[in-house]
Parts: structure tokens; C-alpha cells; sequence
């Protein structure tokens, strides 16, 4: 091994030793000896050496609190957060209760059996605390990246022969969307807060409390149709490293504006610009048109996400039967939990298509049969994603049912084991209680070879009527 090596795995090695010595484990086992040290002079009778002992090692764990307390508090992003945790709080009366017997004049008082009791009370309480703050600590879960709210951003895309997507921030969206001539044709609002609608609403001269219900509060595809603006609102799903994420999309249409709000960051105009030079739907007026775009897009990324659970299910498939495993089971039940979603999903957008095309006539008298037949297009392709997420999950279901069943019926064959053996146990058992265990100082005409003989033919016709029975096949 070169020195270089040697010295990077003696580096290594000491972290993880130093990891071991101050992590949460190790400290909440610490925290349950130290409590018992505390307690075992009131159970035991300790000789003087012994209680030398016991009160060195007590010692010695406050030392190892304190050391992780000061790194803790060195390496913390914010003292004073941390000085103001309540679990931190705790490790510092660990510490701090046990070195008061320290404090000049105090040790006279200490000496006193009720003191020294309360003490010892107290410090058990606190290492309790100090041992359960593990169990509390793990099942806080940190706060997820996706909780995090992103600042807002605005994408905008002009109907040109280009269509390319352009950043713009908020405060030059506003001006712009203040003047008369508004130079994007479309608009997608990503990560906004009730201010930028309510400010939103204010310019479009629309209610702010509309637009934030069918935007916010709402929790399937739907169209509404009011005096000022039309919304339409999708689930737009993505995948990421989690699996899929659905996000909220909401289109404001009015007569002077179209405009999409979106809880997150979505790829959405980067997709539409890669379909816009569809010669098919090209001559259609823009909104019939661009939201043609979307409901395709959207379209296929379901295609592509029943795909995908497909895939699972036939990979699922070939799993054998007897190596099922909560592995398997936790798969299974995610993928259905999430083919319900997308089958409802889905639905509901079938459902919205068939309001589309008065929708499209109401915009537009140029919508033409191009149009319903595209629309039509689209109605056919989510029936049938319907009809096969519908198919899958049934497979999953049907799946999960034979490995359950599997697994029962193995559990039937060792329940069956143990009854047969208990049964047979039996026949020593009531034969011994009856004559007992020692022949020779009984007054019983049997030897024990004689006994020996009816126990093991006793147990051998049992087993015959069983095997009979059916009930050890």
C-alpha cells in the first residue's frame, strides 16, 4: 500500500470512529447506561470500590455529551437556533445537571439523602430524554426539496416562425403587459403566490378570488366559462428522480390575453415550440391551436408513464412466486397507488376533450373539421390509455392476489407442521403424566421399552390418520 493510500484510510477509518463515538445511536446508548448507573445505588448495595466505579464511568459519558454538545454548537449553521432547540436543550441540562455538585458550598448540601435523591432523579429524567430524543429525531423527516417554494419565473412565447421561449422577469412582464401592445402571444406564470395573481387579476380586470380557486384549489381537469375569461385546467406530469410529479396547470384565457399559471417549473412552452410546426393544426387560429399542442403533449406523456408501468408489470411478472419479499409488495402497492391517480387523471381528460370543440367555436368561427378530427384523434388515444391503465392495474392487482395467496398457502403448510407435531407431542406427554416419567418405583407393569413401543406406534397411526385425512399432503 502506497503512504498516500495508507494515510487517506487512516483518515477514514478515524471519521467513522469519530461518527460512531458522537452519533445519535451510540449517545442514546450511552444516555440508557448512564441512567441505570444513576439508578443502581438505590437497588443495590454497593461497596465503596464498586460505587468509585459506577460513578467514574458516569463521568466519563458526560464527558462524551459534552464534547458532541461543543462540536455540535461549533459546527452549527445558527447558535442561536441552536441554543434554542428543545432537544438541545435537553443535552445541555444532561451536562450541566451533573456538574452542579461541582459548585463551591454546594457539595455540603449535596450530602444531604433527599438532595442527592432529587438529583439523581432529575439526572435520570434528563438521560431518558436524552435516550428517546433518537427515537423523536428519526421520525421528524426533513423537509423535502419539492416543499421548498422556487421564486417566480415567466416564459414567454411569440407566434412567429421561430417559436422560441423567452425569460422575462415579473417586474418587466407587468410593464409589458400594462401596454398596448403586448408583443407575446402566450405566457406561462411558474411558482406564483396569491400576490403576483391578485396583481395578475388587477391588470386583466378579472376577479383575483376566481383565478386563484381554479388555480389553487383545484383537483381535476376541468373548463370553466365565465363573462370575462375561460379557464381550463390540467395536471401536467413530469418524472423526475422520485418518479412522477403532477403538476398544476391552469390557462387564463381572455380576449386580450393567454396566459398559464403552473405550481412549478414545467417544460411545458419548451415542448409546445417542438410541436408548433404542425402542418395539420398550423392554419388553426392560435389558442385552438396551441392548446391542441398541449392536450397532445400531455397525451403522450401519459402514453409514456402506462408505459412505463407496463414495463413494471411484466418485469413484476417474472418474479418467482416463492421469493416474494416486502420489496415486492411495496413496489406493487406504489405502482397501483399511482396508476389510480393516472387512470383518474386520465379519465377526467377524456371527458374534457368531448367540451373542447364548442369551446374552440366559441374562440374562433374558423374552427374547422381539421380541428375535430384532431380533437377526435386525441378522445380515441386517452379512451384506450384508459381502457390500458385500467388492464394494468388489474394485472397488478390480480398479481399482488397470487403472491398473498402463495404466501398464505406456505404459511397453511407450516401451521400444519406445527399442529401435527403438537398433537404428536401429545402422546408422550399424557402417557408420561399418567404412569410419570420414572417406571421403576410405580406400581405399573410396564417397562420402559414396552412404553417406548406404544408411544412410537401411537404417534405413527396419528400420523396414518392424517396423511388419510389429506391433511400432511
Amino acid at each position: 500500500m502506497f503512504k498516500n493510500e495508507f494515510l487517506v484510510n487512516s483518515i477514514l477509518f478515524k471519521n467513522k470512529i469519530f461518527t460512531l463515538l458522537l452519533g445519535e445511536p451510540f449517545l442514546g446508548f450511552l444516555a440508557i447506561l448512564a441512567s441505570a448507573l444513576t439508578l443502581a445505588p438505590f437497588v443495590f448495595n454497593l461497596n465503596s470500590h464498586t460505587a468509585v466505579i459506577l460513578e467514574d464511568l458516569q463521568w466519563f459519558i458526560i464527558l462524551i455529551f459534552t464534547i458532541e454538545y461543543i462540536v455540535g454548537f461549533f459546527s452549527a449553521p445558527s447558535k442561536p437556533q441552536f441554543l434554542k432547540n428543545p432537544w438541545r436543550i435537553v443535552d445541555l441540562a444532561t451536562v450541566v445537571i451533573p456538574l452542579i455538585s461541582f459548585i463551591p458550598g454546594i457539595t455540603s448540601m449535596l450530602k444531604s439523602a433527599p438532595l442527592l435523591r432529587l438529583i439523581r432523579i432529575v439526572r435520570v429524567l434528563t438521560l431518558g430524554l436524552r435516550a428517546s430524543g433518537l427515537v423523536v429525531k428519526s421520525s421528524v423527516k426533513p423537509k423535502e426539496e419539492s416543499e421548498i417554494r422556487e421564486p417566480v419565473s415567466v416564459l414567454c412565447l411569440r407566434d412567429d416562425k421561430n417559436f422560441l421561449p423567452e425569460n422575462m422577469t415579473w417586474d418587466t412582464f407587468v410593464k409589458s403587459l400594462k401596454t398596448k401592445n403586448f408583443p407575446f402571444s402566450w405566457v406561462n406564470i411558474a411558482n406564483p403566490t396569491t400576490d403576483h395573481i391578485s396583481e395578475l387579476s388587477k391588470i386583466l380586470n378579472l376577479d383575483p378570488y376566481a383565478v386563484e380557486t381554479h388555480f389553487f384549489k383545484a383537483g381535476y381537469p376541468h373548463i370553466e366559462k365565465t363573462d370575462k375569461m375561460v379557464t381550463i385546467f390540467f395536471w401536467y406530469p413530469q418524472f423526475n428522480s422520485k418518479g412522477i410529479k403532477r403538476s398544476a396547470v391552469s390557462f387564463l384565457i381572455t380576449e386580450n390575453a393567454f396566459i398559464s399559471l403552473s405550481n412549478s417549473n414545467i417544460d411545458l412552452i419548451d415542448e409546445v415550440s417542438k410541436k408548433a410546426k404542425n402542418k395539420a393544426a398550423e392554419k388553426q387560429p392560435f389558442v385552438n391551436r396551441f392548446i391542441y399542442y398541449v392536450l397532445q403533449i400531455i397525451v403522450d406523456r401519459y402514453e409514456q408513464i402506462i408505459g412505463r408501468f407496463e414495463n413494471d408489470l411484466r418485469a413484476l411478472e417474472e418474479i418467482p412466486v416463492k421469493e416474494s419479499s416486502s420489496q415486492f409488495f411495496e413496489t406493487t402497492f406504489r405502482i397501483k397507488k399511482e396508476l389510480s391517480g393516472i387512470q383518474a387523471d386520465v379519465w377526467r381528460l377524456k371527458e374534457l376533450t368531448s367540451d373542447l370543440l364548442n369551446l374552440f367555436s366559441d374562440f374562433s368561427e374558423q374552427s374547422s373539421n381539421t380541428m375535430q378530427s384532431l380533437i377526435d384523434d386525441i378522445k380515441d388515444d386517452t379512451e384506450f390509455l384508459y381502457d390500458t391503465a385500467v388492464n394494468i392495474k388489474e394485472g397488478i392487482l390480480s398479481l399482488i392476489e397470487l403472491h398473498l395467496n402463495v404466501v398464505s398457502f406456505e404459511m397453511n403448510k407450516v401451521m400444519k407442521v406445527l399442529a401435527v407435531v403438537s398433537v404428536l407431542g401429545l402422546i408422550p406427554g399424557v402417557i408420561g403424566g399418567i404412569l410419570g416419567m420414572n417406571l421403576l418405583d410405580n406400581p405399573w407393569p410396564f417397562k420402559l421399552t414396552q412404553v417406548t413401543f406404544i408411544i412410537f406406534y401411537g404417534m405413527i397411526l396419528c400420523l396414518y390418520i392424517f396423511f388419510v385425512k389429506g391433511w400432511i399432503r
